[in-house]
C-alpha cells in the first residue's frame, strides 16, 4: 500500500515497514512474556546485533509491538504470519483489527522446535493486511488501553493467580494423600495375625479406636478443605 494512502488514513509508519498490502510490525522489548513458564524473558545484548530474547523450546510467548496502530472507521486489518517467522519454527494464530482501533498490538507466538532460539528485538514479527470498507464502521465498546505497563500488570496478576492456584492444588493433594494413609493404616491394624492381636489386644483396641477417630476426623477436615480450595481455583 502506498505511503500516501496510509497517511490518508492517519497511519504513520517507517518506510521500511510498509508493504504492498499494509505494513509490518516489530517486536518491542517492553513486553516479552513466557506464557508457558509464566515469567518474563530476559533481554540479552549482543553488541552490534542488538538486543534479543531466547525463546525456550515449545514455549508460547506474548509480545507487544513497537508500532501503535490507528485505524479510521473505514479501515480494518488482519494480522498475518510472516514466512520468515514460520520458517524459524514459530507458530502464530492470525487475528483481526477492528475499524477505529487505536493502540499497540499484543500477539502470541509458539516456538514449535525442540530447542530454544533467539528472537531479535525490533525484528519484523507479523504483517498487517489492511482492508477498506465501503462505509464507516464505528468502533464498538470502549477503546481498550494497550500499553506496556498495562499489559505487564495484566500478566503479572495472571502469574500471581496461577501461582496461588498451583499451591492450592498441591495442598489439596497433600490432604488427600494424608487421608488415604490414615485409612490404610487403620485397615492394616485389622489384618494383623491372631497371636499379635491376642498379645496386644488391649493396646491394639485402644490404638485402633484412637486411630479410627483421628483418621475419620482428618478425612472430614481434608474433604472440607478440598472442597473449599476447589472453589477458589
Amino acid at each position: 500500500m502506498p505511503p500516501d494512502a496510509l497517511k490518508r488514513y492517519g497511519i504513520e509508519s517507517a518506510q521500511s515497514l510498509i508493504t504492498d498490502v499494509g505494513l509490518d510490525v516489530t517486536l518491542s522489548e517492553k513486553h516479552v512474556y513466557n506464557l508457558t513458564s509464566q515469567q518474563y524473558l530476559e533481554i540479552h545484548s549482543a553488541g552490534q546485533q542488538g538486543a534479543f530474547v531466547t525463546v525456550p523450546p515449545h514455549a508460547t510467548i506474548s509480545v507487544l509491538t513497537n508500532e501503535r496502530i490507528r485505524l479510521g472507521e473505514k479501515l480494518g486489518g488482519l494480522v498475518a504470519s510472516k514466512v520468515r517467522m514460520v520458517s524459524y519454527g514459530y507458530s502464530h494464530i492470525s487475528t483481526t483489527i477492528d475499524p477505529g482501533w487505536d493502540g499497540q498490538l499484543v500477539l502470541t507466538f509458539t516456538n514449535t522446535l525442540p530447542r530454544g532460539q533467539n528472537l531479535t528485538i525490533g525484528h519484523k514479527i507479523a504483517t498487517i493486511v489492511l482492508f477498506e470498507s465501503v462505509s464507516a464502521i464505528p468502533y464498538k465498546g470502549e477503546q481498550p488501553e494497550v500499553s506496556a505497563e498495562k499489559v505487564n500488570k495484566i500478566w503479572t496478576r495472571y502469574a500471581q493467580e496461577a501461582t496461588i492456584a498451583s499451591r492450592l492444588r498441591r495442598r489439596r493433594n497433600i490432604y488427600l494423600a494424608f487421608s488415604a494413609l490414615i485409612i490404610l493404616l487403620s485397615l492394616a491394624v485389622q489384618y494383623l495375625d491372631i497371636e499379635t492381636i491376642q498379645a496386644y489386644e488391649k493396646t491394639i483396641t485402644i490404638a485402633g479406636g484412637v486411630g479410627s477417630a483421628i483418621g475419620g476426623a482428618l478425612a472430614i477436615i481434608s474433604l472440607y478443605l478440598y472442597l473449599k480450595d476447589s472453589r477458589r481455583i
